[in-house]
C-alpha cells in the first residue's frame, strides 16, 4: 500500500509537516501507581497539540468502528479510525485505524481506550517524542498475549461464512506463520478479519 501520499491532499500535507517541524517532547505530567512508571495524559497531548493543530488548520475526527465486552466481563475491546480533515475541507480519506484491548472496568473502559488510541493517533501522524511506554496509562497490565475467546469466536464465525478452501485455509496459516488460526498475535487480529471479510465479499 504505498499510494497514502499521493492520496494525500496537498493542503493536509503541508499542514502535517508544519506540525512536526514545531512539536516537542512532551512532559510526563502523570503516574500510573500500579506499574510505577509517569506518563503523558491526553490532556497534555491537548494542551500541547491543539494550538498547534489550529495554527496549521487541521483537525483529527476519531471514529469508533467496533466495541466489545468478553463474555466473562473481564476485558473490552474498541477499535477506532482516526480522519485528517482541514480547515478548507480537504480530507484525507486514508484513516488510520487502531485497536486495543484492556480489562473492563465499567464505563470508563470506553474512555480508557479513545484517550489511549487517541494519544497513538497522535505520535504516529506527528511522531512526537514522549517517552511513553506503549500501555494503556491509567490500569493494571495484564497479559494480551492470546485472543480472547469473543475474538476466536468472531474467527470462526467468518471463516464458515466465507466458505474457505483448503487451499485459502493453508494460505492464511502461511501468511500469519500459525499451525491455528485461533493462536495468531492479537496484533494479527485486525488484519486477519479484514482478509476474511473480504473472502466473504467475494463468495
Amino acid at each position: 500500500m504505498n499510494h497514502q501520499a499521493s492520496d494525500c491532499p496537498k493542503v493536509i500535507a503541508n499542514a502535517l509537516f508544519q506540525i512536526q517541524e514545531q512539536v516537542s517532547t512532551l512532559g510526563y505530567d502523570s503516574d500510573n501507581e500500579y506499574a510505577k512508571y509517569k506518563y503523558v495524559s491526553i490532556d497534555k497531548y491537548y494542551e500541547s497539540m491543539r494550538p498547534l493543530m489550529n495554527d496549521a488548520g487541521i483537525m483529527i475526527i476519531p471514529d469508533e468502528l467496533e466495541s466489545s465486552i468478553s463474555d466473562d466481563r473481564k476485558l473490552y475491546r474498541a477499535v477506532y479510525q482516526f480522519t485528517i480533515v482541514h480547515k478548507d475541507g480537504a480530507v484525507w480519506n486514508f484513516p488510520i485505524r487502531r485497536s486495543i484491548t484492556l480489562p473492563f472496568t465499567g464505563a470508563q473502559s470506553s474512555g480508557s481506550a479513545l484517550s489511549y488510541l487517541e494519544k497513538i493517533a497522535m505520535r504516529t501522524i506527528f511522531k512526537i517524542n514522549s517517552g511513553e511506554k506503549d500501555d494503556a496509562d491509567m490500569l493494571k497490565q495484564e497479559d494480551f498475549s492470546t485472543l480472547t475467546e469473543e475474538q476466536k469466536s468472531e474467527i470462526d464465525e467468518l471463516v464458515n461464512e466465507a466458505k474457505l478452501s483448503d487451499e485459502d485455509i493453508d494460505a492464511l496459516y502461511k501468511w500469519l506463520k500459525v499451525n491455528n488460526l485461533h493462536d495468531i498475535d492479537p496484533e494479527q487480529f485486525d488484519n486477519l478479519i479484514g482478509a476474511l471479510k473480504r473472502k466473504k465479499v467475494k463468495k
